[in-house]
């Protein structure tokens, strides 16, 4: 980066960089793709038993669990990582991400893969796409702490958080223009008559494809894991490139002031009652948000009206607004709560 990369703050040892643009790009687009592949069978999970017979509602929840799974189980060696060094907390996310994502495309090497290995492909790549999650969601204001000052902050933050969410939405948007759902014709037959679209033996195997449709179906499908991977390779490239910890200088001088000692700042949370109450107030709406985001097709497309039933086309485009007006909204209020000095707690 060249010297006219930053704007010198008269009278301190501070500098603001042009290059946090980048920064903070590189690190909302592996938030927002890390939710992405979180989300990867939510919006087909009513075409997959199709392809692989022996999945079921339980296997795809189960992936999107281990997302939470991970989290608990790593989090507190990844945030210490975080801690010491934000640039190999992020390259490493990056790097499980990207793993994650290639271990589903090794039907490209082994073109005989059995269901099962895929299937033990899958939950693996869920658990290593589900440890990034931590950074992800705890590391946004330390970047923007590194790289922005003060007046910037909450709009860096609130970018690189809600960025998290958009995944969903794109998630959503890459398996409606990718997968046609098979079933929706059969769906919105006259066979259908009653106020609910449930299988009458409550069976997710009671529509049967001819194998042409079952192989061009299953095509779609690793055309799907492609488009999902080459994204995540090359995140994981421009990291490793370049993606320093923190600016030659700092953006302010609140910057550069040392940090509490880990384990000791992890104790005065754990005492501190307005943390716990901070975190229960984050916490359960994103739980019940995420995890509704997650099985919204098997919930929707069971709901019918006058015998027309919700495709997982519709709920899919439904997911996409909602996730898309609800990150507008909330980068909207970081951006005035940048301008609103000393009224935080009044905001929140």
């Amino acid at each position: 980066m060249g010297s006219d990369d930053k704007t010198l703050l008269v009278g301190t040892d501070t500098a603001v960089y042009k290059r946090r643009w980048y920064i903070l790009f590189i690190f909302s687009f592996l938030a927002l793709f890390q939710c992405t592949v979180w989300n990867t069978w939510g919006p087909v999970v009513d075409i997959v038993d199709l392809v692989f017979p022996t999945w079921s509602e339980r296997t795809v929840s189960l992936f999107a669990n281990w997302g939470s799974i991970s989290f608990l189980v790593f989090m507190v060696p990844v945030l210490y990582l975080q801690n010491i060094n934000l640039r190999s907390s992020i390259v490493l996310s990056s790097s499980l991400v990207a793993l994650g994502t290639a271990l589903r495309c090794l039907f490209l090497v082994f073109p005989s893969l059995s269901e099962s290995n895929f299937t033990i492909l899958c939950h693996i790549s869920a658990v290593l796409n589900g440890i990034p999650g931590i950074i992800v969601t705890s590391a946004p204001p330390a970047v923007s702490a590194a790289w922005f000052p003060p007046d910037e902050r909450v709009t860096a933050t609130s970018i690189s958080q809600m960025l998290n969410n958009i995944g969903q939405g794109l998630s959503f948007l890459i398996a409606s223009l990718m997968i046609k759902d098979p079933k929706e014709d059969r769906r919105n037959s006259s066979i259908i008559t009653n106020s609910t679209c449930e299988a009458p033996s409550g069976s997710l195997h009671e529509i049967e494809i001819s194998k042409a449709a079952r192989s061009s179906l299953k095509g779609d499908i690793q055309h799907y894991m492609l488009v999902l991977c080459v994204p995540a390779l090359v995140l994981f490239i421009c990291t490793v490139l370049y993606f320093p910890s923190k600016p030659p200088k700092p953006p302010s001088r609140s910057s550069s002031e040392e940090r509490l000692d880990f384990v000791q700042g992890a104790k005065q949370l754990l005492k501190n009652p307005s943390s716990w109450l901070i975190a229960i107030v984050w916490s359960i709406p994103q739980a019940i948000w995420n995890n509704w985001c997650a099985m919204m097709v098997v919930s929707l497309t069971k709901v019918g009206y006058h015998g027309e039933c919700l495709s997982e086309v519709w709920v899919n485009h439904l997911g996409m607004v909602a996730v898309v007006v609800g990150t507008a909204v909330a980068i909207l209020v970081g951006m005035a709560t940048d301008r609103i000095k000393g009224k935080m707690k009044i905001t929140i």
